[in-house]
């Protein structure tokens, strides 16, 4: 899988040449930082374009999606990279990317893709930032009306959806002991961990998305 392949979903959206070229920069520096994560990241923006297109959303849903994670270039490779083991400390360190991602992406410009990137846990049950922690993380687009906001939530649910069920199909760690889970496994892991979203999981299975 290419950047290029991401990049193409955006560009079906009309995206200038300005924005591909952040993009680029950006997924470049990822991939240079961790590779696997940079897979991961492609593989979501893929999903998100197909989640987003079966909602009749814009095909950069693939943008926001390929972005979402790149606040892991801060965090450390050696976490990155593991397995099993993981403690308290590790999980704080980890959730850190996703304010690592809003800052990186609001001072590149791409305010969508910084809001998702923050928010793309939101709708999981042991969601973060906290409500607490939200305060300190305005939306990125001054004056921006409800619809916006809803629209951008939108596209974060939908991101997210796309991040658990390539995390769990995907990721060996020992949140699942190790082990694979089954497609129906899957389909029940995905459904538990975005309980509102269910009736979409239905809808991208039926349609052959997941």
């Amino acid at each position: 899988m290419e950047i290029k392949d991401v990049i193409g979903s955006f560009e079906e959206a009309g995206g200038d040449c300005t924005t591909k070229e952040k993009v680029y920069s950006l997924l470049g520096r990822l991939g240079e930082y961790h590779e696997s994560t940079l897979e991961h990241s492609l593989r979501i923006g893929l999903l998100s374009r197909d989640l987003g297109s079966m909602q009749n959303r814009e095909p950069k849903a693939g943008l926001y999606g390929a972005l979402h994670d790149i606040g892991k270039i801060s965090i450390p490779k050696s976490l990155l990279d593991k397995c099993e083991g993981f403690d308290e400390e590790d999980r704080k360190v980890m959730k850190g990317h996703v304010v690592e991602g809003y800052k990186i992406l609001v001072d590149y410009g791409l305010p969508f893709s910084a809001w998702i990137a923050l928010t793309h846990h939101r709708c999981q049950p042991n969601f973060y930032p906290t409500e607490k922690e939200m305060v300190n993380y305005p939306f990125p687009i001054a004056g921006a009306n409800p619809s916006t906001r809803l629209l951008a939530d939108t596209w974060a649910s939908l991101v997210g959806i796309a991040d658990v069920y390539d995390a769990a199909k995907n990721r060996r760690n020992d949140k699942f002991n190790g082990m694979i889970l089954s497609p129906q496994e899957l389909k029940a892991w995905l459904i538990k961990q975005n309980p509102s979203s269910e009736q979409i999981i239905e809808r991208a299975y039926e349609n052959g998305i997941f």
